[in-house]
């Protein structure tokens, strides 16, 4: 059997028509700049013919597999792969659930568990949250309910008459003043249209908020029919009255879309929260409700686990086999540091780096041998302290007889890998080549590899510090989740780092409390009164977060659309003498709209057609060959160039072809900038890598380069990125400050952290364990200091340069 995993003649996306060999049994990574054709070659050739081959040898037909651009492969394992993007968004996913953990739980509870000290002899099904006997019937068992949000439906500093009610315009105004004041006759209490609603009379309010058939006005009026008729005054009450119109909107996504604005969601009433029935609720095993142990961490079920031991020696050996069970799978979950997450925490809510991790322990929980493992930035999300920790795992997994390939941009991981393979030189058409192939000291020794002077430059610490003081945000009080009475100081007009191990509170802090009451505060036009305990608003003028969210992969979506560059570049080529005289409208250039676009292939520019049990092709449309327009707008040229042609230009060509137009130039000199210049304006979202996706939503995210004052708050900027690209990144950062703003960067990356003028750090640990700000100062000052960014920081800026003192 071959040693080697061999590749011929690698076409696919930008690659260059090259032969490859990947050692196996080893600890491979593949780097390189964002868009040098990693992932071409991790998934869409090794992943992706690894599984057509695997299902061809098993006789089955391989219906949407088509074969990997290269002539052939060789030597493949079956693979597994595990990417970034987080595709479990099924809120009844929990933590628990997924890692099986609490289908032990259920077990344990169902065979021991004691109600008022009896064992009803309960059924597993009984303590699930996703099954009928298990469920609350309020909430079936999701813990959440969607309520009204009535601030955002009624300002009660003001009076019906004067638009209290946002939904209400004059007509309804008019009808329904009516059939309150009609009620208010009917019950014999005070009401004026001209009160301001928080001055009503309790019975008006019940019956405004209410309606008159609820239970609320029932309780004050018992002896008392409700009123049949408008006129005699039956109103529904306005929160009766949307919620249901919005069950009655169950099937039109634009209708809900257009109501959900009033509404938010809370916690269950009923369950609240715990998502199970209370019948079940108050079961206990070793002196803790089935509640309690759902609503622990993993790293404290571990613990509860050494207290059932005390259980009497008949239920004992019970309880063993489980327990075993499940303090194996604990240790495996511990080893890729996610024992902080609670088990009944969401995985919609995780980050994809959690969400990968935790696909990694099931990994390990697997056994399986002779398996290849590709794995997209395993350490993305971990803190430097907890990178030896995932190294580890990944050797493991290795031992056990398997083969891995990592894309990486961890310096740490690379000078530990088996074998490396770098990607460039550049990226788009510039890169899809092997720089350099083999063990570390190849990679350094290669002076076209920009991986191997990163490995060989130290860290330097930023000097030129912004010392000039522009004010002081202050949030006080910052209590949610794991950050109990925090005060958060955050200076203005600074470039801000924002550190701490996973689960520390980070996010907590700066996006959920921070990032969400600063937009509040801006929606409701900076006059509400709750937002008191923030100091310094005045000095702000608005508020950007970009999160690590995705944005859509529609065949459709392009860079140039989703940033908004498009719709000038039509506006331009409408204007131009050609097209005014064809009667050409900036519409008429949207491959998305009739008119303009070619109706053959709706402007897709290519034909699918279905090929049954085999699958999709693609070809180019007859009626347009494939440029997506019809043939009045192709005949608008600028330069000899039609709109498909410059959709086909890159960000880079784009810029020189547009000289002189600044409005368009500036655009897209922000996403050229952001080290996207090699991309087509007009290429699919679906073939971007991870790291690019990001940086478009950047790049959208700061289009308006006249911003000053603002506050921008940024969830890992760094992810996917190599180093190279991110030293970019620091410097447009570094420039919007310059402008007037401030920059607040969560970040585990220690090339941003030691380019910042601030560091805040949030722990000490995770979960329970963190929730504390730490530290706070500039970059020299955290090194040495007993925190565990501080001790990370200071084991690699006290080091002399060599390969793998420094992680990127």
């Amino acid at each position: 059997m071959s040693d080697w995993i061999q590749i011929k003649n690698a076409h696919a996306n930008n690659l260059k028509n090259f032969d490859l060999r990947i050692p196996k049994n080893r600890l491979v990574v593949i780097t390189g700049l964002s868009g040098s054709g990693k992932s071409s070659i991790a998934f869409d050739i090794i992943d992706n013919e690894s599984r057509r081959q695997y299902m061809e040898s098993l006789g089955l037909i391989t219906d949407g597999v088509s074969k990997a651009k290269c002539d052939w492969v060789k030597g493949l394992p079956p693979s597994i792969s595990i990417q970034q993007h987080l595709n479990n968004k099924n809120p009844r996913s929990t933590v628990g659930t997924v890692t099986e953990l609490y289908t032990y739980i259920r077990l344990l509870y169902a065979k021991l568990g004691k109600k008022n000290g009896i064992n009803e002899g309960w059924f597993m099904a009984d303590f699930s949250f996703n099954k009928p006997n298990g469920a609350c019937p309020q909430c079936t068992g999701l813990g959440k309910v969607n309520e009204v949000d009535l601030n955002s439906l009624v300002d009660f500093s003001k009076s019906i008459a004067d638009n209290a009610v946002k939904e209400w315009d004059i007509h309804y105004i008019q009808r329904n003043t009516k059939v309150l004041v009609n009620a208010a006759n009917y019950y014999q209490y005070p009401f004026d249209i001209n009160d301001v609603i928080a001055d009503y009379h309790h019975a008006a309010k019940a019956v405004f908020l209410y309606g008159t058939a609820s239970q609320e006005v029932l309780r004050l009026y018992p002896g008392l029919r409700p009123p049949k008729t408008a006129s005699e005054g039956r109103f529904e009450g306005i929160i009766a009255n949307i919620t249901r119109r919005y069950s009655e909107k169950a099937n039109s996504k634009k209708g809900r879309e257009k109501l959900m604005q009033y509404f938010r969601i809370g916690t269950c009433p009923s369950c609240h929260g715990m998502r199970l029935k209370s019948a079940v609720r108050d079961v206990q095993v070793a002196d803790k409700t089935i509640v309690e142990v759902q609503n622990m961490s993993i790293n404290e079920l571990n613990l509860w686990l050494s207290s059932v031991s005390s259980l009497p020696q008949s239920e004992l050996k019970i309880a063993e086999p489980i327990i075993s069970d499940l303090a194996s799978r604990i240790k495996k979950l511990q080893k890729v540091n996610v024992g902080y997450l609670g088990l009944i925490r969401s995985i919609p809510t995780l980050s994809n780096g959690e969400a990968q991790r935790l696909k990694i322990a099931n990994l390990l929980s697997s056994g399986l041998s002779g398996v290849l493992y590709i794995l997209d930035e395993p350490t993305k999300g971990l803190h430097g302290r907890d990178i030896d920790n995932m190294l580890s795992v990944l050797v493991e997994l290795k031992n056990q007889g398997n083969h891995l390939i990592l894309i990486e941009h961890s310096l740490a991981v690379i000078s530990n890998a088996d074998y490396v393979i770098d990607m460039g030189p550049g990226s788009g058409q510039a890169g899809g080549q092997v720089i350099a192939a083999g063990r570390i000291k190849e990679i350094t020794d290669n002076s076209s590899s920009w991986t191997g002077r990163y490995l060989k430059e130290p860290l330097v610490v930023k000097e030129n510090l912004r010392t000039q003081s522009h004010g002081m945000l202050v949030y006080e009080g910052v209590n949610l989740h794991n950050v109990c009475n925090q005060t958060v100081k955050i200076p203005l007009n600074n470039l801000i780092g924002v550190a701490g191990v996973s689960g520390s509170g980070k996010s907590t802090i700066f996006i959920d409390a921070v990032a969400r009451d600063l937009k509040k505060y801006y929606r409701q036009q900076k006059d509400d009164q709750r937002f008191q305990h923030i100091k310094g608003l005045k000095r702000l003028n608005g508020i950007r977060v970009i999160s690590q969210k995705t944005v859509g992969r529609s065949s459709r979506s392009n860079p140039a659309t989703y940033t908004g560059i498009y719709d000038k570049i039509r506006g331009f080529y409408a204007r131009l003498s050609s097209a005014v005289a064809l009667d050409l409208k900036p519409s008429h250039f949207s491959f998305n709209t009739a008119g303009g676009r070619c109706e053959t292939c709706q402007g897709k520019g290519f034909i699918t057609t279905k090929m049954h049990f085999l699958p999709d092709v693609r070809t180019a449309c007859p009626a347009c060959a494939g440029k997506r327009f019809n043939s009045n707008v192709l005949q608008v040229e600028y330069k000899g160039v039609n709109i498909s042609e410059v959709l086909n230009q890159t960000i880079d060509e784009a810029l020189d072809f547009f000289k002189g137009n600044s409005k368009i130039t500036a655009q897209l000199n922000l996403l050229s900038e952001v080290g996207l210049g090699y991309l087509q304006l007009g290429q699919e979202f679906s073939t971007l890598s991870g790291g690019e996706a990001q940086r478009i939503k950047l790049a959208k995210d700061l289009i308006d380069d006249n911003s000053f004052g603002y506050l921008y708050i940024m969830d890992e900027p760094s992810s996917g990125l190599h180093c190279h690209d991110s030293l970019k990144l620091i410097n447009l950062l570094q420039k919007i400050v310059d402008r007037g703003n401030t920059v607040i960067v969560i970040e585990h990356n220690p090339q941003f952290l030691l380019a910042v003028d601030h560091i805040i750090e949030v722990g000490p640990g995770s979960g329970k364990q963190g929730g504390k700000i730490i530290f706070t100062g500039n970059p020299s000052e955290i090194i040495g200091k007993d925190t565990p960014t501080g001790r990370y920081i200071n084991s690699l800026v006290s080091k002399q340069p060599e390969v793998g003192s420094h992680d990127c």
